[in-house]
C-alpha cells in the first residue's frame, strides 16, 4: 500500500469547515456540562475518552479529529445507575428493534459492555461503557482496574476532564481498531499521531500491560497497519520489532489485501483474523463458543449499510439474511459476494 505524504500525520481525516469546528467545540462543552452533572451526583470518578479527548491527546486540539459520539467510562456498579440522571438531561437510549423488553434490552447492554443515548435536541450522541470491549465480541476479557488506576486529568479549554494515561489511551487505540478488525483509517492516524506526539512513551509499561492483558498481539497488528499506511513517518522505538510475529503479519497482510482489492473483509476472514488476533487457545476456544450467537445476531440482524440499503420493520427483518447478498452484488457487482466469505 502507497504511504501517505507527511500532511496525513499533520492533518488527520476531518473537515476543517467552520461547521465541524463548532460541532466540536459544542460537543467538548456539552461533554464538560454532564462531567459536571454526574459529579454532582457523586460519580466524579467517571472517565471520558475518545471523541475530542483522543483528538487534544494525538494531535494538540479539540477540533483536528472527525467524532460522532461522546464516551465515558464507568465502573460495573455505576454503569446503569447513570442512565436515569443523562435521562433527566435530555437523553434517550438508543436500542435496536430487538430485544424489545426492558429485561432483554438490559442483557443486550451487559453483553455489549456499552450502550448509546442521543438527545435529539441537540444532536449529541453519547456511548456508556462499562468495558472497553464486549465479551461476546472478542472473547476476551480486558480488566479496567489499571486503567482507572492510571486515568489522568487532562487541560483542555481550562477544564480539567479525566481520561486514560497516553500508555493506557495507546492501548485502547489498538482494542477499538482490532473491534473494526483495523479497517478504519483514522485509526492508524490517531495512533501514530498520539505517538508522535508523545515521544517519551513509556514502552515498557506499554508492552508488560500489553502481555499482561493477552493483547500484545493486538499491540502488534495495529502499529503493523499505521505503519504500512506511514511508514517511516510513524516514529516508533528502534527496539520495537514488529516482524517477530508471524501470525500477526499474516493478519495484516490479509486485511490489506482485502482492502487493496476494495472488497468487505468477509465473514470467513473475519473469522480467521480474529482467531489470530487471539493469543491463547483457551480464548480461542472461547471465541468459537460464543461465535455462533453472534452469527445469527449478524445474519439475522441489519447493519447499518444494510438500513442505508432498505428499511425494513422489525416483523420483517428475517429478510435482511436474503437482502444482504442482493446488495452486495448492487454494490460491488457479483465479486461483492466474496464480501459474505
Amino acid at each position: 500500500m502507497k504511504h501517505r505524504s507527511s500532511d496525513a500525520l499533520v492533518t488527520p481525516s476531518r473537515s476543517s469547515s467552520h461547521e465541524n469546528t463548532v460541532q466540536c467545540l459544542t460537543s467538548f462543552a456539552e461533554l464538560v456540562r454532564l462531567l459536571d452533572v454526574l459529579n454532582q451526583a457523586g460519580y466524579g470518578r467517571t472517565i471520558a475518552f475518545k471523541g475530542p479527548i483522543l483528538s487534544q491527546l494525538a494531535y494538540g486540539n479539540l477540533t483536528s479529529r472527525v467524532f460522532r459520539d461522546l464516551d465515558f467510562l464507568f465502573d460495573r456498579e455505576d454503569y446503569l445507575r447513570v442512565k436515569p440522571i443523562l435521562e433527566s438531561e435530555g437523553y434517550h437510549a438508543v436500542v435496536d428493534a430487538q430485544p424489545t423488553t426492558a429485561e432483554q434490552q438490559e442483557e443486550t447492554c451487559w453483553a455489549m459492555g456499552e450502550y448509546a443515548m442521543v438527545n435529539v435536541e441537540k444532536g449529541v450522541w453519547l456511548d456508556i461503557h462499562c468495558e472497553l470491549v464486549g465479551r461476546d465480541i472478542f472473547a476476551i476479557d480486558v480488566p479496567l482496574d489499571r486503567f482507572f488506576e492510571s486515568a489522568m486529568p487532562l487541560n483542555c479549554h481550562g477544564r480539567s476532564v479525566l481520561t486514560f494515561s497516553l500508555e493506557y489511551t495507546l492501548l485502547h487505540l489498538c482494542i477499538n481498531s482490532a473491534k473494526d478488525y483495523w479497517a478504519k483509517l483514522q485509526s492508524a492516524e490517531d495512533l501514530t499521531g498520539l505517538i508522535n506526539r508523545h515521544p517519551n512513551l513509556d514502552w515498557d509499561l506499554i508492552i508488560a500491560e500489553a502481555k499482561r492483558l493477552k493483547i500484545h498481539r493486538l499491540l502488534v497488528i495495529s502499529l503493523l497497519m499505521a505503519r504500512s499506511y506511514f511508514g517511516d513517518q510513524l516514529a516508533l522505538p528502534k527496539r520495537l520489532d514488529l516482524d517477530r510475529d508471524g501470525i500477526a503479519q499474516w493478519v495484516a497482510n490479509r486485511i490489506l489485501e482485502r482492502q487493496r482489492s476494495g472488497l468487505p473483509l468477509g465473514s470467513l476472514n473475519r473469522v480467521l483474523c480474529r482467531l489470530g488476533a487471539i493469543e491463547t487457545w483457551r480464548l480461542r476456544l472461547t471465541y468459537l463458543m460464543i461465535f455462533p450467537s453472534r452469527v445469527m445476531r449478524i445474519v439475522f440482524g441489519a447493519n447499518q449499510r444494510d438500513l442505508k440499503f432498505i428499511q425494513l420493520p422489525p416483523a420483517l427483518r428475517f429478510l435482511y439474511v436474503v437482502i444482504r447478498p442482493v446488495r452486495l452484488v448492487v454494490q460491488y457487482g457479483i465479486s461483492g459476494l466474496k464480501g459474505l466469505f
